[in-house]
């Protein structure tokens, strides 16, 4: 997806919209040979990957998308969120100027935080508690 790793993105936040992005993915799809493919997406990709048999139908051979439940909408997505989580929500904080310079900072601090080691110590990531053996 546009800007994820070490890919580019275009600066206005409107090339983000799911339209555009639904278009990568087909285009992606196309570009490695195949008609159709089975879209898998997680968190935002989710999102997109809900979309794809909506607006790029000749492209869908299926779709999975774990931790994101199903919620087709005909509303802009980022206005739901808002409407239902307040002007702080994830999805509106991943858009912010904010954000994007956080991670500039440190680009490997959401990696070691989300990917770290339980050491079985009582750990927000461990079922015991620190007095279990």
């Amino acid at each position: 997806m546009r800007g994820y790793g070490r890919s580019t993105g275009p600066e206005d936040r409107t090339a983000y919209s799911i339209a555009e992005t639904t278009a990568d993915v087909a285009g992606l799809i196309a570009d490695a040979g195949y008609e159709q493919a089975v879209v898998v997406g997680h968190d935002f990709g989710g999102m997109v990957s809900r979309m794809m048999p909506y607006l790029q139908p000749d492209s869908v051979a299926g779709v999975i998308t774990p931790n994101t439940p199903f919620g087709h909408s005909r509303e802009n997505p980022a206005e739901r969120y808002e409407q239902a989580y307040g002007p702080r929500n994830c999805v509106a904080h991943f858009q912010t100027q904010e954000c994007g310079d956080e991670l500039d900072q440190d680009p490997e601090r959401p990696f070691r935080f989300f990917m770290r080691r339980d050491t079985g110590s009582g750990t927000s990531l461990s079922s015991r508690t620190s007095s279990a053996a």
